[in-house]
């Protein structure tokens, strides 16, 4: 009769520690981001942000600024085309039929904008060598 009491004393006792805490999980992240990455721009102000890793250090540097010139000369205006291919084909004998089908979704973006006044505020080489 004893055992049961402390039985049912242990079973009470395993639950509490099975539900403790698990740690902490580690941090997701990326030490090779700038810090400034995820912030958004005033309401007043359009940011673009362009990244870019070469084995050159000065073109990578102008192509991350080029690349973020263009997203804010998007975000500004964007003519943007779609064209849709349906292709279906059958052929074969009439015990034996096959049939091809492709559909295929082509868009393109066109952006034609001047932009002056533009200037980086921040630049960054994070540590894997990309320029930001």
């Amino acid at each position: 009769m004893k055992r049961t009491g402390v039985l049912f004393l242990a079973l009470p006792l395993l639950f509490i520690l099975a539900c403790g805490s698990s740690p902490a999980p580690a941090s997701t992240v990326d030490p090779n981001l700038p810090e400034w990455l995820e912030e958004l721009p005033p309401e007043d102000e359009i940011w673009g942000i362009g990244d870019a890793k070469l084995q050159n250090d000065s073109l990578a540097r102008q192509t991350a600024g080029s690349r973020a010139r263009r997203e804010i000369a998007t975000q500004l205006s964007v003519q943007v085309q779609g064209m849709l291919t349906d292709y279906a084909r059958e052929a074969g004998t009439l015990n034996n039929p096959a049939s091809l089908q492709l559909v295929e979704n082509v868009g393109r973006e066109l952006v034609n904008q001047n932009l002056s006044g533009a200037i980086p505020n921040a630049q960054k080489r994070t540590p894997d060598g990309k320029w930001w």
